[in-house]
């Protein structure tokens, strides 16, 4: 797998919280960084999921009250 070197600045606070995650899992700066971008981006698609379930839920009300309309004026 080919490594792309990134270069950021966080501010003080956030440093802090990574260097305590890397303190936790025992991980080097790089190491911790590619573990917390690769848990992020795996959650993404559960997000994209659940907009797609609230369409969904969303149209089915619209078509339940379609029905209910039909149904009351024939």
């Amino acid at each position: 797998m080919n490594k792309v070197q990134v270069q950021s600045r966080l501010n003080s606070e956030i440093y802090q919280q990574l260097k305590a995650f890397m303190t936790e899992k025992g991980l080097s700066e790089a190491t911790a960084i590619e573990a917390i971008m690769s848990s992020y981006f795996a959650d993404r698609p559960q997000a994209g999921l659940t907009e797609q379930l609230t369409k969904i839920e969303q149209e089915l009300s619209d078509l339940k009250r379609h029905v209910l309309a039909i149904r009351f004026h024939a």
